[in-house]
């Protein structure tokens, strides 16, 4: 009886186990070629439903999930929700509230030969609340327990150091919890790693304004185009303020000064 009841307490240790490691890596949903031409087609006439920043009018570019070095680019299937099927286009980094609902601008609805954004397919009617709760958490658990791409590192990056897979995964952790989205700096039009200082993570993230701005930190200037915030994770928290980052301790004068050079060399190359 004793030697039974040790093989089963085995046996409930596997496949808990087992139950465990399912949730950690998960996968998107297979989708039909039927379904993919449809989506494909629609997405090639979509303009005015969804906004040219998806890639509407184009020819769309779907996330390849098998390629552990390939960058986040890409739209992902996520499956069939109640009457629609969600997608999402990677990229935006906020959140917004609709009908009380967060969820990432860049989950999208197809539904009927038509692919929304998510405003729009409230709007028409073409999704419901519950539907649009279901997807925002679907994306979350995604995003969170997925095997994601590596932050994007773009030309003139020597000297940025890369970023460790775990930390990676801290400031997403943390990023969703501040601002309840998807971190979006693993595509290239996202926004961008500008390297780890002693623990202290940088995200760069352009704004909407057309007007030049400018940050001081005691003395180092960085500027841009247009608005833009200069994001630092550490130790669990985000702030949105690089100069509170600064006057807590989290980055010295010289970091500064090195993320103020590096955006200038960026945004150089970019232009080219």
């Amino acid at each position: 009886m004793k030697r039974n009841g040790f093989f089963l307490i085995v046996l409930l240790i596997i496949l808990l186990a087992g139950c465990g490691s399912a949730d950690k890596n998960m996968k998107l949903p297979a989708i039909s070629p039927e379904l993919k031409a449809e989506i494909e087609t629609a997405w090639l006439e979509g303009t005015g439903l969804i906004d040219v920043w998806y890639g509407a009018g184009t020819e769309i570019l779907w996330y390849d999930e098998s390629n552990e070095n390939a960058q986040a680019e890409g739209v992902r299937y996520y499956g069939r929700f109640g009457e629609v099927e969600a997608l999402y286009r990677a990229g935006a980094s906020s959140e917004f509230k609709l009908s009380g609902v967060s969820i990432d601008p860049g989950c999208l609805i197809y539904r009927d030969g038509v692919i929304y954004s998510i405003a729009m397919a409230l709007d028409a009617g073409a999704v419901t609340k519950e539907e649009l709760a279901q997807i925002a958490e679907y994306h979350k658990q995604y995003s969170l327990q997925s095997n994601r791409a590596k932050v994007y590192m773009a030309d003139g990056a020597d000297g940025v150091t890369a970023l460790d897979a775990k930390l990676q995964k801290k400031v997403e952790a943390a990023w969703w919890e501040a601002k309840n989205c998807e971190l979006g700096w693993t595509v290239k039009r996202g926004p961008r790693y500008y390297g780890s200082y002693n623990g202290a993570v940088v995200i760069f993230v352009e704004g909407m304004t057309g007007a030049e701005q400018i940050i001081g930190v005691d003395g180092v200037m960085i500027k841009h185009n247009c608005g833009f915030a200069m994001y630092v994770y550490k130790d669990g928290e985000i702030l949105k303020d690089i100069k509170e980052a600064y006057e807590k301790g989290w980055l010295t004068k010289e970091n500064v000064q090195t993320i103020a050079d590096y955006h200038e060399l960026y945004e150089t190359k970019r232009y080219e």
